[in-house]
Protein backbone atom coordinates (compact mmCIF):
# COMPACT_ATOMS: atom_id res chain seq x y z
CA UNK A 1 0.00 0.00 0.00
CA UNK A 2 2.86 2.40 0.77
CA UNK A 3 4.41 1.80 -2.65
CA UNK A 4 1.13 2.62 -4.38
CA UNK A 5 0.76 5.84 -2.39
CA UNK A 6 4.34 6.89 -3.19
CA UNK A 7 3.83 6.15 -6.88
CA UNK A 8 0.57 8.10 -6.87
CA UNK A 9 2.31 11.08 -5.30
CA UNK A 10 5.01 10.97 -7.97
CA UNK A 11 2.53 10.58 -10.82
CA UNK A 12 0.37 13.38 -9.50
CA UNK A 13 3.05 15.84 -10.54
CA UNK A 14 2.98 14.70 -14.17
CA UNK A 15 -0.63 13.70 -14.76
CA UNK A 16 -0.98 16.10 -17.70
CA UNK A 17 2.01 14.78 -19.65
CA UNK A 18 2.39 11.08 -18.77
CA UNK A 19 1.96 8.99 -21.93
CA UNK A 20 3.01 5.48 -20.83
CA UNK A 21 2.43 3.84 -17.48
CA UNK A 22 4.61 0.73 -17.30
CA UNK A 23 4.08 -1.27 -14.14
CA UNK A 24 4.90 -4.70 -15.56
CA UNK A 25 6.24 -7.30 -13.11
CA UNK A 26 6.12 -4.89 -10.16
CA UNK A 27 3.76 -6.86 -7.93
CA UNK A 28 1.13 -4.14 -8.37
CA UNK A 29 -1.94 -4.78 -6.24
CA UNK A 30 -5.47 -3.38 -6.52
CA UNK A 31 -4.68 -0.88 -3.77
CA UNK A 32 -1.82 0.56 -5.83
CA UNK A 33 -4.04 0.95 -8.89
CA UNK A 34 -6.65 2.80 -6.82
CA UNK A 35 -3.99 5.16 -5.46
CA UNK A 36 -2.64 5.82 -8.94
CA UNK A 37 -6.16 6.45 -10.29
CA UNK A 38 -6.75 8.99 -7.52
CA UNK A 39 -3.67 10.93 -8.70
CA UNK A 40 -5.29 11.45 -12.14
CA UNK A 41 -6.81 12.30 -14.43
CA UNK A 42 -4.10 11.31 -16.87
CA UNK A 43 -5.12 13.23 -19.96
CA UNK A 44 -2.18 12.24 -22.18
CA UNK A 45 -1.94 8.56 -21.17
CA UNK A 46 -1.90 6.30 -24.22
CA UNK A 47 -0.64 2.97 -22.84
CA UNK A 48 -0.90 1.03 -19.58
CA UNK A 49 1.21 -2.10 -19.09
CA UNK A 50 0.32 -4.21 -16.08
CA UNK A 51 1.64 -7.50 -17.47
CA UNK A 52 3.24 -10.00 -15.15
CA UNK A 53 1.40 -8.87 -12.01
CA UNK A 54 0.00 -12.34 -11.46
CA UNK A 55 -2.05 -11.54 -8.35
CA UNK A 56 -3.68 -8.39 -9.64
CA UNK A 57 -7.03 -10.04 -10.39
CA UNK A 58 -7.04 -12.77 -7.76
CA UNK A 59 -9.22 -10.52 -5.62
CA UNK A 60 -12.55 -9.18 -6.86
CA UNK A 61 -11.34 -5.64 -6.21
CA UNK A 62 -8.69 -6.01 -8.93
CA UNK A 63 -11.21 -5.44 -11.70
CA UNK A 64 -12.81 -2.52 -9.88
CA UNK A 65 -9.46 -0.84 -9.28
CA UNK A 66 -8.48 -1.28 -12.94
CA UNK A 67 -11.75 0.31 -14.04
CA UNK A 68 -11.10 3.20 -11.64
CA UNK A 69 -7.66 3.67 -13.20
CA UNK A 70 -9.08 3.51 -16.72
CA UNK A 71 -11.72 6.05 -15.77
CA UNK A 72 -8.97 8.52 -14.96
CA UNK A 73 -7.27 8.15 -18.35
CA UNK A 74 -9.90 7.34 -20.96
CA UNK A 75 -9.32 10.37 -23.15
CA UNK A 76 -6.44 8.98 -25.26
CA UNK A 77 -5.84 5.45 -23.95
CA UNK A 78 -5.10 3.11 -26.85
CA UNK A 79 -3.33 0.08 -25.33
CA UNK A 80 -3.79 -1.94 -22.16
CA UNK A 81 -1.49 -4.94 -21.56
CA UNK A 82 -2.99 -7.39 -19.05
CA UNK A 83 -0.93 -10.45 -20.02
CA UNK A 84 -0.19 -12.77 -17.08
CA UNK A 85 -2.31 -10.80 -14.61
CA UNK A 86 -4.86 -13.47 -13.81
CA UNK A 87 -7.57 -11.41 -15.49
CA UNK A 88 -10.83 -13.31 -15.71
CA UNK A 89 -13.16 -13.16 -18.70
CA UNK A 90 -15.48 -10.97 -16.61
CA UNK A 91 -12.68 -8.49 -15.89
CA UNK A 92 -11.71 -8.38 -19.56
CA UNK A 93 -15.33 -7.76 -20.57
CA UNK A 94 -15.50 -4.90 -18.08
CA UNK A 95 -12.31 -3.39 -19.54
CA UNK A 96 -13.69 -3.72 -23.08
CA UNK A 97 -16.95 -2.08 -22.02
CA UNK A 98 -15.03 0.79 -20.38
CA UNK A 99 -12.97 1.34 -23.55
CA UNK A 100 -16.17 1.31 -25.63
CA UNK A 101 -17.77 3.91 -23.35
CA UNK A 102 -14.65 6.05 -23.65
CA UNK A 103 -14.72 5.82 -27.45
CA UNK A 104 -18.41 6.72 -27.51
CA UNK A 105 -17.68 9.69 -25.23
CA UNK A 106 -14.94 10.92 -27.58
CA UNK A 107 -17.32 10.58 -30.54
CA UNK A 108 -20.03 12.55 -28.70
CA UNK A 109 -17.58 15.31 -27.79
CA UNK A 110 -16.32 15.54 -31.38
CA UNK A 111 -19.90 15.78 -32.71
CA UNK A 112 -20.69 18.45 -30.11
CA UNK A 113 -17.61 20.47 -31.11
CA UNK A 114 -18.65 20.29 -34.77
CA UNK A 115 -22.18 21.35 -33.87
CA UNK A 116 -20.91 24.30 -31.85
CA UNK A 117 -19.11 25.94 -34.73
CA UNK A 118 -20.52 28.82 -36.69
CA UNK A 119 -19.53 30.54 -39.85
CA UNK A 120 -17.36 33.61 -39.37
CA UNK A 121 -17.62 36.61 -41.71
CA UNK A 122 -14.61 35.45 -43.74
CA UNK A 123 -16.19 32.10 -44.55
CA UNK A 124 -14.04 30.25 -42.02
CA UNK A 125 -15.46 27.94 -39.40
CA UNK A 126 -14.69 29.13 -35.91
CA UNK A 127 -15.23 26.95 -32.82
CA UNK A 128 -17.34 28.46 -30.09
CA UNK A 129 -16.00 26.08 -27.45
CA UNK A 130 -12.93 23.90 -27.34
Amino acid sequence: AEGGAALAQLLGSCHGSLQNLRLEYTGAAPEALRAVAAAGPFLALEAVDLSGNKDLFHKAEGGASLLQLLGSCQERLLNIDLKDTGATPEALRAVAAAKLRAAEGRDRRARARRALTHSAGSGESMPLFV
